[in-house]
């Protein structure tokens, strides 16, 4: 190869790298990766009526353990958009009819799906974070659980009748929506670590879970 020829291909890829770390420039901080692993509180039996015959391990929260990862994009608006996937374990008390399974645990886990829009605010090195939006829950129980039927004993008074008791097990989907906040601090020039508290509600459950983790997010 010619002089040159070298001497093009030389400036020809000093081109293309200052090209290349221009466009990184460009994009630095556009997007953005978070995971972190924390508490599941589920307030779904808050208010539980204990007087109507439900299992008194009911009343209050129960917890669990729940994790996620968060990809998001930062848009020309100054919006970050992008996509969350969490799941969960817990157990918390049967509630059968017949009082059979009261001191056992069902178990619980789901795997839920998020569109996530977020604002973010900045302050020095610390990052002032509101988001929300819409998601799935896909959502499996197991339980100890039974056939039952209502009948009469020979004094008429009701009695339950119990058939095949058994494991069972249930799945169903819905959606709902969720609101978050976080704090973060940048340690690194490109990472971030702080707390995030979430809510979550449900279109068949209603209220749900209150989720409090620590993030660590990685920003490029």
């Amino acid at each position: 190869m010619s002089i040159d020829k070298k001497l093009n291909l030389i400036i020809m890829l000093c081109f293309v790298l200052l090209g290349a770390l221009s466009l990184e420039a460009q994009n630095r901080q556009r997007f953005s990766l978070t995971s972190g692993a924390g508490v599941f509180a589920n307030i779904e039996d808050l208010g539980v009526d204990i007087a109507e015959g439900n299992n008194p391990r009911m009343a209050g929260m129960h917890y669990g353990v729940a994790t996620f990862v968060e990809f998001l994009y930062l848009l020309p608006s100054n919006y970050w958009l992008g996509f969350k996937y969490m799941d969960c374990d817990l157990s918390y008390p049967n509630n059968d009819h017949g009082k059979i399974f009261w001191e056992t645990n069902q178990m619980i886990s789901f795997d839920s799906y998020s569109i996530v829009l977020k604002k973010s605010y900045s302050k020095g090195k610390s990052f002032f974070d509101f988001s929300g939006g819409p998601l799935l829950h896909d959502y499996n129980r197991t339980q100890f659980n039974y056939d039952e039927y209502q009948t009469l004993d020979v004094n008429g008074d009701k009695i339950y009748a119990v058939l095949n008791p058994n494991v069972y097990f249930s799945h169903f989907i819905d959606i709902g929506m969720f609101l978050a906040f976080e704090y973060k601090y940048n340690v690194l020039e490109h990472l971030n670590v702080g707390i995030k508290a979430e809510a979550y509600g449900l279109l068949y459950i209603g209220k749900q879970a209150v989720v409090v983790t620590p993030v660590i997010e990685i920003r490029l």
